[in-house]
């Protein structure tokens, strides 16, 4: 059976107006790095890092190392020194950019110290901060990815107010989605059990209440879930009548952090969910810290004329080496409820706080 040109013209309208908003893929302009980095780094990392972690968790990079009671192996170590070492590579942005932290020299400098010396002198306030950490972790990486998207539709030319809050839930039910209706609850509420130190034992009945109501907690999660998702389809199908240029960029991250948390928290196949998530996270973090930060670094470090082609390795290994070398301290320190994990529980809490007003979209700070 053949067609005439009549008949093919549509479908070829049809494509070429895929390709036409495809396009901003391949062109710098509508992207945080380039082309092919935002693809590996920023919003195929997800959906990669899920997929190679998932076909190495059988090997024996997993699970190996007996000074950790074979509980790590190379890889996994790896993916714990990266999450570990973005917690700290938020001081880039927040303490070694000038600008930045001329705006809030009291945050930056008053704030950690008595944070940490809250937490050292007081047992009670080191447990709840211990809780209060897991749940703003998955609300932290939700926004992270909320940032990015924003970012690339500001790319796109579009207001940067409009549809905010539409990517606000959608990547939070993304992310938290899953998480709130799979396997790995039991992982995040169990930080419940912390109260125990401090004798408020009848705290830790809630993590097992919890978990006999999982599957009544499915059921509500799941319809909400899918009600925000029509919600924000709608939300844009509208915007996108009056003028708002959807970023194909926006639209893989989006699918990418779906699917990935979808693997990850929803079955944790292998109990790969935690190193999964987090090491996509990190990376993403690392990939708008070199993309952001690098020319500053490079200008501070004094590396600004180094040869094209080294700078930019030159600018990964300033962000990489003092921060892994913290990651690598932490995986090997045993805390306990002690000034160690104060430590720990300082960088990681300011790491969320820092990230939720240092880099704003609206302000174009970004």
């Amino acid at each position: 059976m053949s067609y005439t040109a009549d008949q093919r013209a549509p479908a070829a309208s049809y494509w070429q107006k895929i390709a036409n908003w495809a396009a901003p893929l391949f062109q710098k302009k509508f992207c945080i790095i380039g082309p092919r980095a935002d693809a590996l780094i920023i919003y195929g990392s997800p959906l990669l890092g899920v997929l190679v972690l998932l076909s190495l968790s059988n090997t024996g990079l997993w699970y190996t190392i007996a000074a950790f009671n074979y509980e790590e192996g190379i890889l996994s170590f790896v993916c714990g020194v990266l999450t570990t070492a973005h917690l700290l590579a938020v001081g880039f942005r927040s303490h070694l950019n000038k600008e930045v932290f001329s705006r809030w020299p009291l945050r930056f400098t008053v704030i950690p110290v008595l944070l940490f010396v809250a937490l050292s002198a007081n047992l009670w306030f080191l447990v709840i901060a211990s809780v209060v950490a897991v749940i703003w972790d998955a609300y932290h990486a939700g926004m992270q990815n909320f940032g990015l998207a924003r970012i690339y539709d500001m790319r796109m030319g579009n207001d940067a107010h409009a549809g905010r809050l539409l990517d606000s839930m959608m990547n939070q039910v993304l992310y938290a989605g899953p998480l709130l209706a799979g396997v790995t609850l039991a992982f995040h509420v169990d930080s419940i059990n912390n109260f125990a130190e401090v004798g408020a034992a009848a705290l830790t009945t809630l993590p097992q209440n919890v978990m006999g109501h999982a599957q009544l907690i499915r059921w509500i999660v799941i319809p909400v879930c899918l009600l925000i998702c029509a919600i924000y389809v709608i939300g844009y199908w509208r915007l996108s009548k009056k003028g708002y240029q959807i970023s194909p960029q926006k639209v893989l991250l989006m699918l990418s952090m779906g699917v990935a948390s979808i693997i990850s928290w929803g079955f944790n196949p292998f109990a790969t969910a935690f190193a999964a998530m987090n090491v996509y996270h990190a990376i993403q973090y690392f990939g708008i810290l070199y993309a952001r930060e690098g020319n500053a670094i490079a200008k501070t470090c004094k590396i600004d004329r180094a040869p094209p082609k080294l700078k930019p390795w030159l600018i990964i290994a300033i962000l990489l080496v003092p921060t892994c070398a913290y990651g690598i301290w932490e995986m090997l320190a045993t805390p306990g409820w002690d000034r160690v994990f104060a430590l720990i529980l300082t960088v990681t809490l300011l790491h969320y706080w820092y990230d939720g007003f240092i880099w704003s979209v609206r302000k174009k700070q970004v």
